[in-house]
């Protein structure tokens, strides 16, 4: 939990080691301090900047009165567990149920991803935005159209192209032909340089990451299309939440 704070939060002051979440907790604090009673806070979404950030973290924990000799509060003993994985893994699951039941219903490929973008759009703590690109039947396949959007209804920049070419790797859109030809996700960094800035979504900062992956079909050695997802701001991409780009 104390990530780069460590050591030196080591017998420093609450206020000064928590201060992004102290107007939270350090009310709580002096609250059972003044005589109240204990407090407990069951999942509770907290910022924490503890890799140089402010991330999404999750928290069970409670704050009781410790006895003094005298019969007054002489200390606040404070127990915690971190539930982050617990929470942002039974959204996750909700969102790829939902995507396995309702997008299995469309008579197309079309359909499908709308249906999706329409899934992930209740999901935007994890995927900001997403972008559904697929090539056109019957075309030479030299390019992918845009079919379906989330979190990206107001938005008409140069990060949401009607069509993106697959002949070459272009520095200045998605890299789809890299998708390709390595046939695995991308992950594309520095979005507000690469586009210009994005929307600000959820939480009221554009996300600069993207994962980019190619939609495969069976019996077809090349991409039917393309998933972009924005990665969220408020988490780290690691293993696990990079899993989540891979399954949806």
């Amino acid at each position: 939990v104390l990530g780069v704070k460590h050591p030196a939060s080591m017998g420093a002051p609450g206020e000064k080691v928590w201060p992004e979440v102290w107007h939270i907790v350090g009310p709580m604090i002096n609250a059972v301090r003044a005589g109240g009673p204990a407090t407990f806070h069951e999942h509770l979404q907290l910022f924490l900047n503890s890799r140089g950030f402010g991330e999404e973290t999750f928290h069970t924990f409670s704050y009781s009165p410790i006895p003094d000799d005298e019969g007054g509060i002489g200390g606040v003993l404070n127990t915690v567990q971190e539930t982050t994985e617990q929470v942002q893994d039974d959204r996750q699951l909700r969102m790829l149920r939902d995507l396995a039941a309702r997008a299995a219903d469309a008579k197309s490929a079309e359909e499908a991803c709308r249906t999706a973008a329409g899934i992930l759009a209740l999901n935007d703590s994890d995927l900001p935005f997403s972008l559904f690109y697929l090539r056109p039947p019957g075309s030479d396949s030299s390019y992918a159209e845009l079919v379906s959007t989330s979190g990206l209804s107001a938005y008409a920049g140069p990060a949401k192209p009607s069509r993106v070419a697959l002949t070459a790797a272009d520095p200045a859109s998605w890299p789809f032909w890299e998708a390709e030809h390595l046939g695995r996700e991308v992950i594309v960094d520095q979005l507000s340089a690469r586009f210009g800035p994005l929307p600000q979504g959820r939480w009221g900062e554009p996300p600069e990451r993207a994962v980019v992956l190619p939609l495969s079909r069976p019996g077809h050695p090349r991409p039917h299309g393309f998933f972009v997802a924005g990665v969220s701001p408020r988490r780290k991409l690691d293993e696990r939440y990079l899993g989540l780009f891979r399954l949806t």
